[in-house]
Formats: structure tokens, C-alpha cells, sequence
């Protein structure tokens, strides 16, 4: 799993988990379109079937559509053939867009679920920044995480929300408009810093970190 790029340029990645979302993604590419970002969308198969008009939009405004299972469920958890038809599902729903990038759902990954996704020849790609904007409702304290990365870094936020991450912990907090905040916080201060590059821009402009 790549979980961030060694890069020589100031490029850094955000992607974002769980959508399409029908009211919360479309606002997002308002954002990004603001300050000419583009951006790494790993979809579910199931909100990408009920929302396909957003996933055509995805890709005509230059934003990458990777793979996030058809229902997030953990891999680990699943047999091989399950593992594998939540991929197929998912590329199907995503179709024509969809790339050969696949980010497991929570991050739980295994041995066994690397060989199947290496077999339908998917590139599985984590993060290293993480702000909790899944339970934060706190912009303020979320712009500030993300003013501290650096290049070569992946960056793990969501257009929509699934449900809570494996062992309780913070209630999930459905609404985006915190993480909205955050991220138009961030790009009014930082976004000079950068240059936002998709996953497979990232792949071109360096080499991948080991997990």
C-alpha cells in the first residue's frame, strides 16, 4: 500500500473517500475548481450506481475516480471471492472512468487482499495525513493540521461518510460542510505553497514511499 510519494517538486495529493455524495460532492468541485485543484475521488460502487451523473462529472472536470469497494466492507474480513467481486462491482459502477487504484475501506488491508487486488492489477494507495474530518466539526483546528504537510503527501479527506471506523470511538459527524470550511481555509492561505496532483500525476512526478 502507498501510503505517500517521495517527490523532488512541492506536490502533494488529496483525495477524498466515500462518495459521491449528491449534495456535498458537487459543492466540493465548486471548491476545487475555485483555486484549479484537481483532486483523487475513491468512490463507492453503490453511491456511484445511484449517482453516475456525478461520477461523469468527476471526470470532466479532471478529477481521478479510484475504487473503494462496492460497500466498504473490511477485506480482511471477506474471502477471496468476495474481496474480488467488491472490486469488479465498484469498477463496473465507475465505468468508463474508473482507474486501476483501489484504497481499502478504514485502511484494513492484509496480505490476501493485496494479492487480489494485485491480480485484477490495482495500485493500492493509503495516506499520511489524516485530520478526522469524519467526527471533527472544528475547521479551525482541521486548517491547521493541514497547513503542516509537506511534499509527497497523501492526503485522506471525505466528501461523504460511511459510518464509524472499526472499534468505536468519535460519533460520526455525516455533515461535510466542517470539512468545506477547512479545506477553503487551507487553499486561501496555502494553496500558493503547492502544486495538487492526482494520484497517477503523483506516480509521474515520483516514486512511491513503502508502507
Amino acid at each position: 500500500m502507498v501510503p505517500r510519494f517521495h517527490v523532488s517538486t512541492p506536490s502533494i495529493a488529496l483525495t477524498f473517500d466515500d462518495g459521491p455524495h449528491p449534495v456535498f460532492t458537487p459543492r466540493l468541485l465548486e471548491l476545487l475548481e475555485a483555486f484549479r485543484v484537481r483532486a483523487t475521488f475513491f468512490v463507492l460502487g453503490e453511491a456511484a450506481e445511484r449517482h453516475p451523473h456525478l461520477i461523469t462529472e468527476l471526470a470532466r472536470a479532471g478529477h481521478i475516480v479510484g475504487n473503494h469497494s462496492w460497500s466498504h466492507p473490511r477485506f480482511p474480513a471477506l474471502t477471496s471471492r468476495e474481496r474480488r467481486q467488491q472490486l469488479r462491482a465498484c469498477h463496473r459502477a465507475t465505468a468508463p472512468y474508473g482507474r486501476r487504484l483501489f484504497r481499502p475501506p478504514w485502511g484494513k488491508f492484509d496480505p490476501a487482499s493485496a494479492l487480489d487486488a494485485f491480480w485484477l492489477r490495482y495500485e493500492v494507495i493509503g495516506w499520511n495525513v489524516e485530520v478526522g474530518d469524519w467526527w471533527d466539526q472544528d475547521s479551525e483546528r482541521m486548517a491547521d493540521l493541514l497547513s503542516r504537510v509537506g511534499p509527497g503527501d497523501i492526503i485522506l479527506l471525505h466528501d461523504a461518510v460511511f459510518s464509524r471506523p472499526e472499534g468505536g470511538g468519535h460519533p460520526v459527524n455525516a455533515g461535510r460542510e466542517p470539512m468545506l470550511d477547512a479545506l477553503r481555509l487551507f487553499l486561501d492561505r496555502h494553496a500558493h505553497r503547492f502544486r495538487f496532483a492526482t494520484i497517477p500525476e503523483m506516480f509521474r512526478l515520483g516514486r512511491a514511499a513503502s508502507a
